[in-house]
């Protein structure tokens, strides 16, 4: 028997059987003699063959996997040593298989079970949450919705956060009834995905939809401004080729091409603003494949179809992907990369985009390219950007009285700040910075605002438009802002919707969910 069974389950056969008595040569009276020491024999012999041919599995379980474990080197979880000395055995194998098997079963089993248990319990507590939070949001809307005040977009709010609130809390709740019985329906799962496609209708809260394919074609890094009341994109990049159209829009739904060729040369990275009336395109690049074409000129139009050239190389050097501000009567260009790849970190001004004065050569600070600039309560704010050491991507806040004093009001960390990153949108919408999308490791679709520069407050953590840099963000008087185009993930992707964000009368009155 020892010869038929693997190295492994040796110590088990080491079993020392009396000889067999033969048939001749033992008197009938010394053979009564030698039963006494034989059913002794047996009694201390009977019990080790019990662990090859177990009347207990559990015991004979436990002493195929103890050795295996102590005389097994081959890689490999204890089960599977145990499963493997046991498929040599010659009896018992189909019975030790079983029984190893039926404890991995069991095993799997509880484990699935408690994964059910948990979920159960997790989604019963987030469905109490979020039937608690629709309950605020109803509490909010009476106020709202009431005939004496005049906060229509506000009321609509409300009663979307209660539907979206009440569409969560059933999705958790539906999903309650799947997990939590032993053998959940397919009906009950079937009920949760039904309501989470409605929460997520719900939870596009203040964002609408105004077109979701433009006329103009996808794409990222274009320019953007208000003029008039409409809303203009120019130029930028399809994936393709570089782009020099321009279009216009007052209502983000019907766009009107103005030119398909405007008079400056095709780009994008490039920065677009209106100054005391008139638009004005800086910078920019026109990149092929091993070689870097930069721009230092200035184009103006009255109309977006019509353009000039005020400079066709401005004191500052040629650069791509800086920032833009400007007020009633100044723009300001800061910052980018140029032509040999320096970060740089420069601020100029301008009264008619002719005559520049260079305000410092370098500010505190990092020199960085893909990041915001713009003027708040009476200040020049600059943040975020690529900078060309460290993680890359920052997100620290500074601002200036005059472009040349700095003064640094974040560094960008602490919970209630947003992520470093580059290429996103920024804006003054309702007197507050608004901050959305843009990358860094990935694309994001988050959305904050900040009356200081220092405080943020998060909008949403996922917007419904889909995750994007290199995006476009405009304001505009009537308390709505847009956001269009862009970039994604893949160097295939580039978008052409259009979404508004709607005035919400105070931040609680934001979606509740």
């Amino acid at each position: 028997m020892k010869d038929e069974i693997a190295p492994e389950l040796e110590p088990l056969a080491e079993v020392e059987v009396a000889p067999t008595p033969q048939k001749r040569g033992w008197p009938r009276a010394w053979r009564l003699l030698a039963l006494p020491p034989l059913f002794a024999l047996a009694l201390l012999v009977l019990p080790r063959l019990e662990d090859l041919y177990p009347r207990q599995p559990a015991a004979t379980l436990q002493d195929l996997i103890s050795a295996a474990a102590a005389r097994s080197r081959q890689p490999g979880s204890l089960a599977a040593r145990a499963l493997a000395a046991a498929s040599k055995l010659p009896a018992p194998r189909f019975t030790a298989e079983s029984q190893i098997q039926t404890i991995l079963d069991k095993k799997k089993e509880r484990t699935n079970r408690r994964w059910d248990e948990a979920t159960c319990g997790v989604s019963a507590s987030i469905a109490a949450e979020k039937l608690v939070l629709s309950g605020l949001q109803i509490e909010s809307s009476i106020y709202h919705c009431a005939p004496d005040k005049p906060t229509r977009t506000a009321c609509a709010t409300d009663i979307t956060g209660v539907f979206a609130s009440i569409s969560a809390a059933g999705s958790y709740l539906a999903a309650v009834s799947h997990a939590c019985p032993k053998d959940g329906t397919s009906k009950a799962e079937c009920a949760s995905d039904i309501l989470d496609i409605l929460y997520g209708v719900a939870r596009c809260g203040n964002w609408t939809v105004l077109a979701p394919s433009a006329s103009w074609s996808p794409r990222g890094r274009a320019g953007s401004a208000v003029l008039r009341a409409e809303g203009f994109i120019l130029g930028g990049y399809d994936g393709k080729r570089h782009l020099n159209d321009v279009w216009s829009s007052a209502d983000g739904k019907t766009w009107r091409q103005l030119t398909a060729h405007a008079a400056w040369e095709a780009r994008s990275g490039h920065v677009a603003i209106a100054l005391k009336g008139r638009l004005l395109v800086m910078a920019g690049e026109n990149s092929p494949i091993g070689e870097s074409v930069f721009f230092n000129d200035v184009w103006a139009s009255q109309d977006g179809a019509a353009w000039v050239q005020v400079t066709e190389h401005a004191p500052w050097c040629e650069r791509t992907s800086p920032a833009v501000a400007a007020s009633d009567s100044k723009v300001y260009i800061l910052g980018g990369v140029d032509a040999a790849q320096k970060f740089l970190n420069d601020v100029w001004s301008s009264e008619d985009g002719k005559t520049w004065q260079q305000l410092t050569a370098a500010a505190p600070w990092d020199g960085r390219w893909g990041f915001g600039a713009a003027l708040h309560g009476g200040r020049l704010v600059v943040l975020g950007g690529s900078i060309d050491h460290g993680a890359g991507e920052i997100a620290d806040v500074w601002n200036s009285p005059d472009g040349a004093t700095w003064e640094k009001i974040s560094s960008g960390s602490g919970r209630s700040q947003w992520q470093a990153r580059s290429n996103f949108g920024l804006a003054v919408w309702r007197d507050k910075l608004l901050l959305a999308g843009g990358r860094s490791y990935e694309e994001f679709s988050d959305v904050w605002t900040s009356s200081d520069g220092t405080n943020w407050t998060q909008l949403a953590v996922s917007s419904p438009w889909i995750p994007r840099d290199s995006l476009c963000l405009l304001s505009f008087d009537s308390q709505s802002a847009w956001l269009f185009g862009g970039s994604g993930r893949h160097v295939q992707d580039y978008y052409n919707d259009v979404w508004e964000l709607h005035e919400a009368s105070h931040e609680p009155g934001m979606l509740l969910v």
